[in-house]
């Protein structure tokens, strides 16, 4: 039978059309073959490919007026790193296969580089490294410890970015001898709760943990 929607040639056993599920009718036939041309207008590749072109001419405006109006700073660079995120959480974020632990760590470094170079730009100091970097961490932190309390079953997809999470808290101390940062009540707060929250987990899940660690060790 053939779907009278889309004009897929589906099976006789089938009810709704595998494509579109549209339900089949018993009037279809095949009188169009069995490829057809499929032509309905997809509106969000249109709506794709006009951000992508306005962000472009939006890009190269903003740089050639920073050009004559320089006022010594590199504003222009605020504007492509902002349209560079929004094309970077379309694509690798809301349009991504890989897995949500991994989506969220990819956006926290993105939006980390493009704070950092914007504190460079404006001339705020280390404002991003100093408080809103950290905020952030805790922020995913808890996100974290709350979906592995409400699905326990997801534990070992998150434990991983857990450890991650600590060591860029940990590493703050790092940061502070480079003297790029100082060691702020947020950083404060951020490893505190890092250590207190993975060292839960860790007790939480110890036999599972054990045994996923002899698993990868081949122990």
């Amino acid at each position: 039978m053939k779907c009278d929607n889309c004009d897929v040639i589906v099976e006789d056993s089938l009810i709704n059309c595998p494509l579109c599920k549209t339900k089949i009718s018993d009037k279809n036939n095949y009188e169009n073959g069995f490829y057809p041309s499929y032509n309905k207008f997809n509106i969000l590749r249109l709506r794709y490919n006009l951000f992508i072109l306005s962000a472009s001419l939006t890009c190269i405006v903003s740089t050639i007026l920073n050009i004559f109006i320089f006022n010594n700073t590199f504003w222009s660079l605020l504007i492509i790193g902002t349209s560079f995120y929004i094309w970077f959480f379309i694509n690798h974020t809301i349009h991504s296969n890989s897995s949500l632990g991994e989506r969220v760590f990819c956006n926290f470094l993105v939006v980390s580089i493009i704070l950092f170079i914007s504190d460079k730009i404006i001339g705020t100091g280390s404002l991003s490294l100093d408080y809103i970097i950290p905020i952030l961490v805790i922020g995913i932190l808890f996100s974290i410890n709350m979906i592995v309390f409400i699905y326990k079953f997801k534990w070992k997809d998150y434990f991983v970015y857990h450890i991650i999470f600590s060591l860029i808290c940990i590493s703050s101390f790092i940061y502070y001898l480079f003297l790029e940062t100082s060691i702020t009540w947020a950083w404060l707060i951020a490893i505190y709760f890092s250590i207190l929250s993975l060292l839960f987990m860790s007790v939480r899940f110890y036999k599972k943990l054990k045994i996923e660690i002899q698993k990868r060790l081949h122990i």
